[in-house]
């Protein structure tokens, strides 16, 4: 029998198959030539295997022992070490979250050939990444390098599946002066405007915010930001009493771990809004254990890191990290009402990631939320 992958020919029989000669005249009459260092034959007794799998199990194909046994080995150090240490160790990746993606597809691609050990697998890969509150991540593709990054960070408190969660927000871009003009001119705007809506004081003062700009405010905003090139990125995680300064600080830690590891920038500034509930120095020790961990799994030093607490009418930015949090989570309140669908809908392709730190669930352009 003849079977055939892209360029990859297999020919099999119960007795005696073609020669190399043989099918080799038969390639070139038709235009095509033998590759004979990738030429194999192998008999009954020996291993078999067609493009990279065993067949010689007659009931399905297999993954071969080596892949399965260096699967395993690489889960065993996670598990043993922490994935960061792993890392280090084997100096095989040039990040951490390189290291997970390539173990979770792996995983994934075993899963494909031979599922009821893929599961058991998985099962083991779940739990150290869960107990290195860690992820894979293939919905985003790694940021060009740039000469300097920019993050504005905001908070919200909202409902999630009945749950009442504390968000963080993360806007990324790499040319915020153009958006300040943008925000600032639709600010003025408003203000000049003696026919447009809203309380004019309480903007004046405050500047713009989701909650107390009025709907034709609301609607501007909106429409100028899903005109202009910004990443969002949320997570959140359940709030408990008494415990508000501990849960930010680890949404803190999810949401900044994952954008340094996709960022190679050699300069970072991290502007974050001002909470009374959270204290300037807990901030920057959220900072430091990231850029210690970039430095440890030996990705590139993002130097002159700064890191910046404003009040909202200090940073224009921060109303694209405020509404995009404000309109999100309205959405997942209330997905059926059309005003909050369709306000969601303008700035979706703008919402990169989306991050369930209690269920350890992520949520992106192939799995919305």
């Amino acid at each position: 029998s003849y079977s055939r992958y892209a360029d990859d020919i297999a020919i099999s029989g119960n007795e005696q198959v073609p020669t190399t000669l043989e099918v080799s005249g038969v390639l070139e009459r038709n235009g095509f030539k033998l590759d004979r260092t990738k030429t194999r034959y192998s008999k009954i007794g020996q291993a078999h295997f067609v493009t990279g799998l065993s067949i010689s199990d007659l009931t399905r194909p297999r993954i071969p022992k080596g892949f399965k046994r260096r699967l395993r080995q690489e889960i065993y150090y996670a598990k043993k070490f922490g994935i960061c240490q792993h890392v280090e160790n084997c100096d095989r990746y040039s990040s951490v979250s390189s290291c997970i993606n390539v173990i979770d597809g792996r995983i994934s691609y075993l899963y494909s050939i031979e599922p009821v050990l893929g599961a058991k697998i998985r099962k083991e890969w779940n739990q150290v990444l869960k107990k290195e509150e860690a992820f894979p991540d293939y919905s985003i593709a790694k940021i060009a390098r740039q000469s300097e990054v920019y993050f504005f960070v905001d908070e919200s408190e909202f409902t999630f599946q009945g749950r009442e969660v504390l968000g963080l927000g993360l806007t990324s871009l790499v040319k915020p002066n153009l958006i300040r003009q943008g925000i600032d001119d639709i600010f003025n705007g408003i203000l000049k405007d003696p026919f447009s809506t809203g309380r004019k004081k309480k903007l004046k003062k405050k500047g713009l915010h989701f909650t107390d700009d009025s709907e034709d405010t609301r609607t501007k905003v909106v429409d100028y930001m899903s005109t202009v090139p910004f990443r969002f990125f949320m997570a959140f995680l359940d709030l408990e009493k008494g415990n508000y300064e501990s849960i930010y600080k680890r949404v803190l830690y999810a949401l900044l771990k994952d954008r340094y590891a996709k960022f190679f920038s050699q300069k970072c500034s991290i502007t974050l809004e001002e909470t009374s509930k959270v204290s300037k120095s807990a901030i920057q020790e959220v900072v430091n254990d990231v850029v210690d961990l970039q430095a440890k799994t030996k990705r590139r030093m993002l130097h002159n890191v700064i890191v910046e607490i404003k009040a909202k009418p200090h940073e224009p930015i921060q109303v694209l990290t405020d509404y995009c949090l404000a309109v999100s989570s309205a959405y997942v309140e209330a997905p059926d009402k059309e005003q909050k669908r369709k306000r969601f809908e303008r700035i979706r392709d703008k919402v990169k990631l989306v991050t369930d730190l209690h269920k350890q669930e992520r949520y992106w352009r192939n799995n919305p939320w």
